[in-house]
């Protein structure tokens, strides 16, 4: 996905994110019973400015995200919301992150 943007209020309770709130970056499309949303190996210019507000695995651009390839990477993305979480996990891009890395 490239060039997505958001902005607004959300807020919600596990695995919330500013883009997606689960993501798989390896094809899958369910874990656990969630709902998850499949990306590229990549993904660039997203954008978020809202603020979120959940409880655990709550990030700026990604709830959660998992990959299994080690080159994954996040490029040209930003976050300038509010990020809070009362739980565990909770990081301003990535609330928790496997094997991911963001670039500026």
């Amino acid at each position: 996905m490239t060039k997505v943007k958001n902005s607004g209020t959300i807020k919600g309770t596990n695995y919330v994110g500013g883009i997606v709130g689960y993501a798989h970056l390896d094809g899958r499309n369910t874990y656990n019973s969630y709902r998850s949303c499949n990306i590229a190996l990549s993904a660039s210019n997203w954008e978020n400015t809202a603020d979120i507000t959940g409880t655990s695995y709550v990030g700026g651009l990604l709830g959660y995200a998992y990959s299994n390839n080690s080159n994954s990477i996040m490029v040209d993305c930003t976050q300038t919301g509010v990020v809070v979480g009362s739980g565990e996990s909770v990081d301003n891009f990535i609330g928790s992150n496997t094997n991911i890395t963001i670039m500026p």
